[in-house]
């Protein structure tokens, strides 16, 4: 019972902690700017199908109201009413600028809400996977029992004059196309060409499109990809999308690689806070000399990772003020320093997984040799979870230098 109290006062602190975090990066993050973006899921989906793109879109200093409609069993114009209505429930005269980003089926309801209503602050316009002429599946499958049961705006969803892609008008505002193409997927005798799975490369194209990126992702994925959510946040500010060679998207990878470093930095405070709540809760409350024991190697190690998580936050907050600096300093500058900097980093990384190795394999044998003694094996259960927690943390710090490192590679190669 008295475990059962200590485990529970420390997740109950552990969940303040960072639920006051997520609160203030979703303050700091919707009070940067007066932009709303109105995000469409595509077709049988919810809004949860775009929760990780609206938080990427909320992290750039967007607003975003996600619009959430039942697909299936309902035509296009049923949908309509009810996007309609739930786009002018969100208030958009409020914003100063009002941008709309669709994925799928998403992008056509867009297309033909903005066709029929014209949205005063109107910014630009996001279209993913968008089958702007339609989809050759529903062409090839339009009499299958299986695809009748999705309803009638899958029916609707064909290559042919009569379709609702077919119906909407060509764009009068700016608006960029982001298409996927699957790699590895052979459906060349369903989808001629290039696609994303689903929806051939040509079809997301559409007349007056002001700039279009290709992006490697399938249909389905695009919504979860990275790069699709960077490209959407460039062309949302910019009107245009980032290509090989533009420097401007470096200073948006090192902010990406700093605001990395500075959310590990608050997981490991997080975790030395809740590290220190149970030490102090085994040290006062504690009845075996095991428990007893562990209270200095435990209080050790969380001082140790609250230190670093605090100095890994504020460093790279102070960082992020530096970079942008450097950048608009000297920009070709800032790049090749920057790719020292992730050679070095990529370089020493294995040595850094050796001693985090040693520390763990140290731990286990004074766990094991030192069985008898409290002390010893306290020592031991501590530097066990002090080399797990800091594996855990390099492994993500690595793959983010190694992305880095590959766009800064890219880009150098395009001006030898």
């Amino acid at each position: 019972m008295r475990l059962f109290k200590i485990a529970f006062l420390a997740l109950f602190a552990s969940n303040a902690f960072s639920q006051s975090i997520i609160e203030a990066n979703h303050s700091e993050s919707s009070n940067k700017n007066s932009a709303l973006v109105y995000l469409l899921h595509g077709l049988g989906r919810s809004k949860t199908a775009v929760w990780l793109l609206a938080s990427r879109l909320e992290e750039a200093g967007f607003a975003v109201n996600r619009i959430d409609y039942s697909s299936l069993h309902k035509s296009p114009e049923e949908i309509m009413q009810d996007v309609s209505q739930q786009i002018l429930a969100g208030n958009p005269q409020e914003f100063q600028t009002v941008h709309f980003v669709g994925h799928s089926l998403g992008g056509l309801l867009i297309r033909a809400y903005l066709e029929k209503n014209k949205v005063k602050n109107l910014g630009r316009v996001v279209l993913l996977g968008t089958p702007n002429k339609g989809t050759p599946l529903v062409d090839k499958y339009r009499d299958s029992w299986w695809l009748q049961l999705l309803g009638p705006t899958t029916l609707a969803l064909g290559t042919d004059e009569n379709s609702f892609p077919s119906s909407i008008a060509d764009p009068y505002y700016p608006v960029g196309v982001i298409a996927g193409v699957a790699v590895g997927i052979e459906n060349e005798d369903l989808i001629p060409g290039q696609d994303d799975g689903l929806v051939p490369l040509e079809s997301t194209k559409v007349n007056g499109m002001t700039d279009m990126v290709i992006i490697e992702s399938g249909h389905s994925m695009m919504r979860y990809n990275e790069d699709v959510a960077r490209q959407t946040i460039a062309f949302l500010r910019h009107g245009k999308f980032y290509s090989k060679g533009n420097p401007m998207e470096f200073i948006e990878h090192s902010i990406r690689w700093c605001k990395g470093e500075i959310f590990e930095g608050r997981l490991l405070a997080l975790f030395g806070l809740l590290v220190l709540i149970i030490s102090i809760l085994l040290g006062k409350m504690g009845s075996t000399p095991f428990s007893k024991a562990m209270f200095i190697p435990m209080v050790l190690v969380a001082l140790f990772c609250l230190s670093t998580g605090l100095t890994m936050n504020f460093s790279n907050q102070k960082r992020i003020v530096q970079f942008q600096k450097e950048y608009k300093t000297d920009a070709q500058n800032f790049i090749a320093s920057e790719k020292n900097r992730t050679d070095t980093f990529i370089k020493w990384y294995p040595y850094t997984m050796y001693i985090l190795s040693a520390i763990i394999i140290a731990g286990i044998l004074f766990f094991i040799l030192f069985g008898p003694s409290p002390m010893w094996r306290a020592i031991g259960l501590a530097l066990i979870l002090l080399g797990f927690s800091g594996l855990f943390l390099d492994h993500f710090s690595e793959e983010r230098a190694d992305v880095y490192h590959k766009h800064i590679e890219e880009y150098l190669e395009t001006k030898r």
